[in-house]
C-alpha cells in the first residue's frame, strides 16, 4: 500500500512538471505569433513569462532573449535592449553559436543588431535614369554598374553603351559580368580586335573560360597560329560562334599535315622559319668585319684568326652548357615535334618566363595546366605567370587556400600580398621559404616587412644580438619575453623563446611561457595542463592560478575553473575584475 502511494504521488508530480512545461511552450509559441502581428506590448509580456519557465532550458531561453533584445530595439528601450543583450551573449558561451537554433531571419536580424552583420543594402532601383544619378553619386558601387548595364537594351545608342561599359570596367577590370557584357557586345558588332582584348582580360580572371578561349582560339587559328588556337579550344566542349567550326576543321587539317611530316622526316615550314631565325639571330650577335674597315689584306686576315679562335673558344666554354641546356629556338621545335613531352614543355615555359616573353608562355602554360592543374611545378610557373603579369589577386585566389606550395610559388604568392598591401600575410610566406632557396633580395624584403609590421624591430633586432654574444641574463631574457607579451608582439616572443627554450629546455619558465604560447593560440586544453602541472608542483610566480583559471573556463571546464581563479584570487591577483566576470558567469 505504501508503494504504491509512493508511486502515486512520483506520477502526479510529474503530470504536474508536464503540464507547467506545456504553459511555457505555448506562451512561447503565442508570443511568437504576436510578434509576428507587430503586437510588440503584448509579444513582450509573453515572451518574459515563458523565458521565465526555461531557465533550466538555454536553447528555449536563447530565443525569448533574442526575440525580446530585437523587441527592445523596434520600441526604443535601451536599458532592456542592453539587459537582453548581456543575457544572450552569456547563453551564448554557454550553448556554442554552432549549436543555436533559432530562424535565420530572426538571428540573422539580432546579429546585424549587435554589429556581428552588415545590414542589407537597401533595394536598387529599375529606372535606368535614377541608376545613373546614383553612379554619379557613388561610381564605385559595382552592383549599381551591373543593374545599370542590364537595363540598357539595344534601343539604346551603341557608342553610349561601349562608352559606359569602358568606364565600369576601368573601376572594376577583374569583374566577368562587365567584361563578358562588353565582349559580347564587341562580337554583336563585329569588332574582333577589341573583343580579342576584352577575352584576354576575361581569361587574366578565368582561365578556363568557354567563350574568351573560343574568341582567341578563332583570333590565332585565323592568322594561321595552330598550335595556340589548340591550346583555346581546349576549353571550348560546346562551340557557340558561327565561324568556330570552320577554324577546328582547319585545325585537324594541319594537325594531320604535321604528323605526315614527322613522320616522313621532313620539316615543316614553321619549322624552316624557326631555323632560319635562330641563325639570323647567331648572326646579329657576331659583328662582321667588312674588307673595308680591316683596311689591308694582312688586317683582315688577322681579324678573320682573331674571331676564329674566339668562337671556338665560346664553343668550347658553352659546349657542356649547351648539351644541358639546349637554346629557347630548339626547345620550341623539339616540344613542336614531341608536343605530349610535358617535360620539354616545362623546360620551355620556364625559359619563356626567364625571358619574360608572357605571350608566347600563356599557350603552353595553359596546355600544362589543362594536364596537371596541381603539380607543384605548374602552380610555380602559373604564380610567376600572373605575377609578371600583375594580376596579384588571381595569384592570390588559387594559391591562398592550397597547403602544400613549394619555394617558388610561395615567394610569388607572398610577393602578391606584397603588392596588395596585406603585409601580414606576404610576410607569413616569405618567411616560411626555406633558407637554402635562393631568391634575389628576400632578405631585404623580409627585414623591411619586419620593420614596418612591428614598429620595435630594431630594438628587437639589438636584443636578439646581444642575447647571442653572451651579454644578457636569465632575468634579462624573461624580462624581454614578457615585454614582447605585453605589447602583442608575437614576432618578437615566438623568436625569444625557441631561443630560451634551446638554453633552458627544462627549466619552469620554459613550461610557463609555452603554456601562454599555447594560450594565446587558443589551445586551451593543453594550456590548461601545463598550468596545472605548475602549480601543482609549487610554482606560484606570474599570475600562474589566474592563467590556469581562464585556460580551464576557455576550455569549458567550471569546477576547476572556480577552484584555480578562488587561489588567484587568494594569492592576491591583479586580475580580480577579469575574475569576477567569470565567476559570475559559471554561476
Amino acid at each position: 500500500m505504501h508503494k504504491k502511494l509512493v508511486i502515486l504521488f512520483l506520477f502526479t508530480a510529474l503530470l504536474d512538471v508536464c503540464a507547467q512545461n506545456s504553459f511555457y511552450l505555448r506562451t512561447y509559441r503565442e508570443g511568437k505569433a504576436s510578434m509576428a502581428l507587430e503586437d510588440y506590448k503584448k509579444a513582450e509580456e509573453l515572451l518574459e513569462i515563458a523565458a521565465f519557465g526555461f531557465l533550466d532550458y538555454p536553447d528555449y531561453l536563447l530565443s525569448c532573449r533574442v526575440r525580446l533584445a530585437l523587441i527592445a530595439q523596434i520600441t526604443g528601450d535601451e536599458d532592456a535592449l542592453q539587459k537582453h543583450k548581456i543575457q544572450v551573449k552569456s547563453l551564448r558561451d554557454k550553448i556554442g553559436d554552432e549549436h543555436i537554433q533559432i530562424e535565420d531571419s530572426v538571428w540573422r536580424n539580432f546579429l546585424i543588431l549587435t554589429g556581428e552583420l552588415q545590414p542589407p543594402p537597401p533595394a536598387l532601383p529599375q529606372d535606368p535614369v535614377e541608376l545613373r544619378q546614383m553612379l554619379q553619386k557613388e561610381p564605385d558601387r559595382i552592383e549599381v554598374w551591373k543593374k545599370y548595364i542590364r537595363t540598357l537594351t539595344a534601343n539604346d545608342q551603341l557608342r553610349s553603351r561601349k562608352k559606359d561599359l569602358k568606364k565600369a570596367i576601368k573601376l572594376f577590370p577583374d569583374d566577368l559580368f562587365l567584361l563578358t557584357t562588353a565582349l559580347e557586345l564587341e562580337l554583336n558588332t563585329g569588332k574582333k580586335k577589341q573583343a580579342s582584348v576584352y577575352a584576354n582580360q576575361i581569361l587574366a580572371v578565368d582561365p578556363v573560360n568557354a567563350l574568351a578561349n573560343e574568341v582567341l582560339g578563332n583570333a590565332a587559328a585565323s592568322k594561321k597560329r595552330y598550335f595556340e588556337a589548340k591550346g583555346y579550344y581546349y576549353h571550348v566542349k560546346y562551340p557557340s560562334l558561327p565561324q568556330t567550326q570552320g577554324h577546328m576543321e582547319d585545325l585537324m587539317e594541319w594537325q594531320n599535315s604535321v604528323q605526315e611530316e614527322n613522320k616522313t622526316g621532313k620539316s615543316t615550314p614553321e619549322e624552316t622559319r624557326a631555323r632560319k631565325k635562330e641563325k639570323k639571330e647567331q648572326l646579329e650577335k657576331e659583328p662582321m668585319l667588312s674588307v673595308s674597315a680591316a683596311g689591308t689584306d694582312q688586317q683582315f686576315f688577322e681579324a678573320e684568326q682573331q674571331k676564329e679562335r674566339k668562337s671556338r673558344q665560346q664553343v668550347k666554354n658553352s659546349a657542356v652548357k649547351q648539351q644541358a641546356r639546349p637554346t629557347l629556338s630548339k626547345l620550341q621545335r623539339m616540344v613542336k615535334n614531341q608536343p605530349d613531352d610535358t617535360e620539354l614543355r616545362f623546360q620551355l615555359v620556364e625559359r619563356l618566363l626567364e625571358s619574360g616573353n608572357l605571350r608566347k608562355t600563356k599557350p603552353h602554360l595553359t596546355y600544362l595546366g589543362q594536364i596537371n592543374p596541381n603539380s607543384q611545378r605548374y602552380l610555380a610557373c602559373f604564380s610567376q605567370y600572373h605575377y609578371m603579369k600583375h594580376n596579384y589577386q588571381t595569384v592570390i585566389k588559387v594559391l591562398s587556400g592550397l597547403s602544400e606550395l613549394n619555394d617558388k610559388s610561395r615567394y610569388y604568392l607572398g610577393k602578391s600580398y606584397l603588392q596588395s598591401q596585406d603585409l601580414a600575410q606576404a610576410y607569413m610566406h616569405l618567411n616560411n621559404i626555406k633558407k637554402t632557396a635562393v631568391f634575389p633580395g628576400l632578405e631585404k624584403e623580409k627585414t623591411t616587412l619586419r620593420r614596418e609590421l612591428n614598429p620595435d624591430f630594431d630594438a628587437l633586432t639589438k636584443i636578439i644580438d646581444q642575447w647571442k654574444q653572451g651579454m644578457m641574463s636569465k632575468d634579462q631574457k624573461e624580462r624581454a619575453i614578457f615585454d614582447c607579451l605585453a605589447k602583442n608582439d608575437l614576432d618578437g616572443f615566438n623568436r625569444f623563446l625557441t631561443m630560451y627554450a634551446g638554453e633552458y629546455p627544462k627549466d619552469d619558465m620554459t613550461l610557463y611561457f609555452t603554456a601562454r604560447k599555447l594560450l594565446l593560440e587558443e589551445h586551451f586544453n593543453q594550456a590548461s595542463d601545463i598550468f596545472h602541472r605548475l602549480a601543482n608542483s609549487g610554482f606560484r610566480n606570474h599570475e600562474v592560478y589566474f592563467y590556469a583559471g581562464y585556460a580551464f573556463y576557455k576550455a569549458g571546464k567550471p569546477f576547476v575553473t572556480k577552484y584555480m581563479l578562488e587561489k588567484a584570487i587568494e594569492g592576491g591577483s591583479k586580475h580580480t575584475e577579469e575574475i569576477n566576470r567569470i565567476l559570475s558567469q559559471i554561476k
